[in-house]
C-alpha cells in the first residue's frame, strides 16, 4: 500500500513539471483557450442570419455593417479581396465592403485605389462618393493638382461638390485658392467659398475681402446666402470678430461688405455688440435691429457702457427713448443721471417712474431736465400725479418747465378742471 502510494506521488509530480515546461521556455508561443462553455457562438445558434460571406480573404457580417479583411499592401491584395466580395449580389452590405477594400487601398496607394474605384461601376453612390472623398485627400496629400484631375476626370460632374469639399477642407487657404475656379459653378461653390473664407480671414482679411470682392459681386441674395452657409467649420469654428472687421473694412463691393458685417456680428459676444451698431447699422440694418431690442431690454446700462461719448451722441432720438424707459423700470435715478451726463434730452422719459419710487428726487431733478418736448411731456404727466397727490398749487409750481406756452397753458387749465 505504502509503496503504492509513494508511485502515485511521484507520477503526481512529474506530470506537474510537464505542465509547467511551457511556462519555463521563452520560445514556445502562448494561447489563451476558453473554456467549452466560452467559445464563440455562431450567428446561427444565436439565432441570427449566417454571415454574408466568409472566405480566407474577408468575412462580412450578416447584417454587411461588419467587414474583415487583412491589411491591404498593393493593388494585388486589393483585387483579390474584391473578387471574393463580388461573388456577391448586389446589396447595400457588398458595397459596403468594396467600399472598405478600396479605401484602405488609398491609403498606400491612391492612384491604384482610383483603378479600382473606376472599374466600380454597379454599386451605390454614397459608397462611391465616399471612397472618391478618401482617393482625392490622400491624392492630395502630395500632389494637389492630381487630386483635382482625378475630381474632374473620374467623379460624375453632378456629384463633384462633396468630394472638393472633403478635399479642399484639407489644404491651406492659398492652396485652396488656386484650385476653387475648378469647382462647377453652384450652391456647394458658394458654401465652399464659404469655407475658404472662414480659413484665409485668420491668415489674411486683406486678401481674403479683394477676392469675394470679385467673387461676389453681382450675386443674387440666395447665393449670398450659400456664401454665408460654410459647407466645412475648421476648428475652432468661431473666428474672431476683429478678422471679420478688418475684411470688412478692406472689402469694396456692397455684397461682400454684407458678408463680412454679417460675419462680425454673429461672432461677438452680446456685451460688445452695442460698440458695432455705429459702424455696421447702415450696411446690416434688419440684422442690427433685430439684435438690438434684444441688447436693450436684456442689459441697458451694459449696452450704453459699450458706446463711445461719440456713439452716444449719434444715437437716434427712437434709440434712446427705447433706452431710457427699459432702464427706468429698475434704476430710473441711473437711467435720468446718465442721460444728463451726456445731454440727452431723453432723460426726461425716467422722471415719472422715478416719481413712483422717490418723489422728493424726480421733484428735485426736474429741473435739471433739459428743455424741449421730452420734458414738456414728463412734466404733463407729472403734474396729474401731483394734482392727484398733493393738490393743484403743487402741479402748477411745475408749469415753467414746460417751454410749449400752448401747452403750458392748456395743462393749467386741466389742473383746475381735475382740482375742481
Amino acid at each position: 500500500m505504502k509503496r503504492s502510494l509513494i508511485l502515485l506521488l511521484v507520477l503526481f509530480a512529474a506530470a506537474c513539471r510537464e505542465e509547467k515546461k511551457p511556462q519555463i521556455s521563452s520560445a514556445m508561443p502562448t494561447r489563451q483557450l476558453r473554456p467549452a462553455s466560452q467559445q464563440p457562438r455562431s450567428a446561427a445558434s444565436l439565432g441570427l442570419p449566417p454571415n454574408l460571406l466568409v472566405t480566407p480573404r474577408v468575412t462580412i457580417s450578416f447584417s454587411g455593417m461588419a467587414v474583415g479583411f487583412g491589411i491591404v499592401d498593393n493593388a494585388s491584395q486589393a483585387e483579390a479581396i474584391l473578387t471574393d466580395i463580388r461573388t456577391l449580389p448586389p446589396s447595400a452590405g457588398r458595397d459596403r465592403a468594396m467600399a472598405s477594400v478600396i479605401s484602405s487601398l488609398a491609403k498606400v496607394d491612391p492612384a491604384q485605389a482610383c483603378i479600382l474605384l473606376e472599374k466600380w461601376n454597379d454599386g451605390l453612390i454614397s459608397q462611391w462618393l465616399d471612397v472618391a472623398e478618401t482617393i482625392a485627400k490622400k491624392l492630395g496629400e502630395s500632389d494637389p493638382q492630381a487630386a483635382a484631375e482625378f475630381i474632374e476626370k473620374s467623379v460624375p460632374r453632378a456629384a463633384q461638390a462633396s468630394v472638393w469639399n472633403h478635399f479642399l477642407a484639407s489644404l491651406p487657404a492659398t492652396a485652396r485658392l488656386s484650385l476653387f475656379d475648378q469647382i462647377p459653378e453652384s450652391s456647394s461653390q458658394n458654401r465652399i467659398g464659404a469655407s475658404l473664407v472662414l480659413v484665409w480671414l485668420r491668415e489674411d482679411p486683406g486678401s481674403c475681402a479683394a477676392w469675394l470682392d470679385r467673387f461676389a459681386a453681382g450675386k443674387f441674395p440666395d447665393e449670398l446666402q450659400d456664401l454665408g452657409n460654410p459647407s466645412f467649420y475648421p476648428q475652432p469654428m468661431k473666428t474672431e470678430p476683429a478678422a471679420w472687421l478688418a475684411a470688412f473694412r478692406a472689402a469694396k463691393g456692397a455684397e461682400a461688405r454684407i458678408l463680412f458685417a454679417e460675419g462680425a456680428w454673429k461672432n461677438t459676444d452680446a456685451s460688445a455688440k452695442a460698440g458695432l451698431i455705429p459702424e455696421l447699422q447702415d450696411v446690416i440694418p434688419k440684422l442690427i435691429e433685430e439684435e438690438r431690442e434684444k441688447i436693450i431690454l436684456a442689459d441697458p446700462p451694459g449696452y450704453t457702457a459699450a458706446l463711445s461719448p461719440t456713439q452716444i451722441t449719434e444715437l437716434s432720438h427712437d434709440t434712446m427713448q427705447k433706452i431710457i424707459g427699459s432702464w427706468a423700470e429698475a434704476h430710473p435715478q441711473d437711467a435720468i443721471q446718465w442721460a444728463l451726463d451726456h445731454g440727452r434730452p431723453e432723460a426726461a422719459g425716467a422722471l415719472n417712474p422715478l416719481y413712483r419710487l422717490e418723489p422728493e428726487s424726480a421733484l428735485a431733478l426736474a429741473p435739471r431736465l433739459l428743455g424741449g418736448k421730452d420734458r414738456d411731456q414728463a412734466i404733463s404727466s407729472l403734474c396729474y400725479s401731483l394734482t392727484r397727490d398733493q393738490g393743484a398749487d403743487a402741479a402748477k409750481a411745475l408749469l415753467p418747465l414746460i417751454s410749449d406756452p400752448q401747452f403750458r397753458e392748456r395743462m393749467r387749465k386741466e389742473i383746475d378742471r381735475d382740482w375742481d
